[in-house]
């Protein structure tokens, strides 16, 4: 199969281009090197530097390409929420994947990470890594995060850790905040559970009251299997 990945010279990006390559794949790779290091690619990737903003890049990139990995992101979160309001590269991306390959519109679910990374295309990395347990923590809250919880309970054979900040970060005078109270919060804790989640906290925006709040709801969820 032919796969484009975009995001190929980041740590993600270049382990799962490596590995598909070594199973006989054809792989090509995008990113801007704000971050990444194109060494770390196999030299069977065919490595481009651009950015998926770049529709003429993208468009001949994605030429005769039967799969799609989307893991170009920016390392810091607040950074992320101003790029993914201020840039749209993530609607650049859908939107010419999906002319592409021919779909009347533009899909509302996006099995991604906040950061850009494809929880499937990182699942399969970290698997390849002989990784014993994985985690979501930080970037969104319990809401936000129960569709990938669900994923990972359906399809990753070991443990599962999660630890959500409190609610989606919020940009207030330039800063980023976290308003979800641990009322708010202590709600996803059960279908985490039933998901099969075996490892849970919380990151930012978190106090020790939200951590008693998910504790107690643990406790109580437990007792009552």
């Amino acid at each position: 199969m032919n796969f484009l990945i975009t995001g190929a010279a980041g740590f993600l990006g270049s382990s799962l281009a490596d590995h598909l390559a070594r199973e006989g794949h054809q792989v090509r790779g995008l990113d801007d090197l704000s971050t990444g290091d194109p060494q770390a690619l196999a030299p069977d990737v065919h490595f481009t530097r651009g950015d998926v903003s770049d529709r003429p890049k993208l468009w001949t990139l994605l030429q005769e390409v039967d799969v799609v990995y989307h893991l170009a992101a920016r390392v810091s979160v607040p950074e992320q929420v101003l790029v993914r309001v201020l840039d749209g590269q993530s609607v650049v991306l859908s939107l010419e994947t999906e002319k592409y390959f021919g779909l009347d519109e533009v899909g509302t679910r996006m099995w991604t990470l906040l950061v850009g990374a494809d929880i499937a295309a990182a699942a399969t990395v970290i698997r390849a890594l002989d990784a014993p347990i994985v985690g979501l923590n930080c970037a969104t809250g319990p809401r936000e995060m129960a569709e990938h919880v669900k994923w990972l309970g359906d399809n990753w054979p070991g443990p599962i850790s999660v630890q959500p900040n409190a609610g989606l970060p919020k940009l207030v005078n330039m800063k980023v905040v976290y308003d979800q109270t641990p009322g708010e919060m202590v709600v996803g804790v059960v279908p985490m559970l039933e998901a099969g989640v075996g490892v849970l906290g919380a990151c930012c925006g978190s106090t020790p009251e939200h951590i008693a709040a998910f504790r107690k709801a643990a406790d109580a969820y437990l007792s009552a299997k």
